[in-house]
C-alpha cells in the first residue's frame, strides 16, 4: 500500500502538475496559447564574462539542429548570461547592455506561424524587450523554465502583446558554439530569415 502511494506521488511529481491540474508546456500571447514540445540549449562560451546561453523552445513540427532548422510552427529564443558553465538556477532579468552580467537576459525572439523551409518571415514575429526568465533544474537534464516577457512587433512596428512561457521537461539537445567569438552570435532573424 505504501509503495503504491509513493509510486503515485513520484509519477505525479514528474508531470507538470499545478494544484492538481496538468500545466501544459506553452507560450501565451495575450489570449492565444501555443504548445511547445522541445527545448534546446545553445552554448556560446564565456568570452571573459558570464557563460552565454540561448534557450530555444519549439513546437512539435519544428526540427532544431546544430546546422539546420526545418519545419513550421512556433519558436521562442532567449539569450541568458549564466555565472556557471552549466545553466544556473535563478531569475534572469532583462538587460540591453552589450556587456552582460550574471543573470542578465539579453532579449530574444518569438515567432508564430514560422516556416523554416522558406525564407518568409513568420506570420507573427516579436522581439523580447523586457521581462524575466526563471530557470530551475529539477533533475539531471530536466528543467523548469517560466518567463514573463514584453514584446515589440517586428513586422507591424510598435508594442506587441505581453507573453508568458511555461516549460518543464528534458533538454532535447545542447549545441556547443563556444569556439565562436561573442560578436559572431547572430540573432535568429539573421540566421534564418535573412530578408528581415
Amino acid at each position: 500500500m505504501i509503495l503504491g502511494i509513493v509510486g503515485v506521488v513520484l509519477a505525479l511529481g514528474s508531470c507538470n502538475v499545478v494544484l492538481g491540474f496538468i500545466k501544459a508546456d506553452k507560450i501565451v500571447l495575450e489570449n492565444d496559447e501555443y504548445e511547445l514540445a522541445e527545448m534546446y540549449l545553445e552554448y556560446y562560451g564565456d568570452d571573459a564574462g558570464p557563460h552565454l546561453y540561448i534557450l530555444v523552445f519549439v513546437s512539435d513540427d519544428i526540427r532544431w539542429g546544430e546546422t539546420s532548422i526545418s519545419g513550421d510552427g512556433e519558436f521562442v529564443y532567449l539569450l541568458l548570461a549564466s555565472p556557471d558553465r552549466d545553466l544556473a538556477d535563478g531569475t534572469y532579468e532583462f538587460s540591453s547592455s552589450s556587456s552582460p552580467d550574471d543573470f542578465d537576459m539579453g532579449g530574444g525572439l518569438v515567432g508564430v506561424g514560422a516556416d523554416f523551409d522558406s525564407d518568409q518571415a513568420p506570420d507573427e514575429f516579436y522581439e523580447v524587450v523586457d521581462g524575466t526568465v526563471k530557470v530551475k533544474e529539477l533533475f539531471t537534464g530536466q528543467v523548469l523554465v517560466e518567463a514573463e516577457l514584453e514584446l515589440d512587433d517586428l513586422l507591424e512596428g510598435g508594442s506587441g502583446p505581453d507573453a508568458e512561457l511555461y516549460f518543464q521537461g528534458e533538454i532535447a539537445d545542447e549545441f556547443d558554439y563556444s569556439d565562436l567569438a561573442t560578436s559572431d552570435i547572430r540573432p535568429l532573424s539573421n540566421r534564418v530569415f535573412p530578408g528581415l
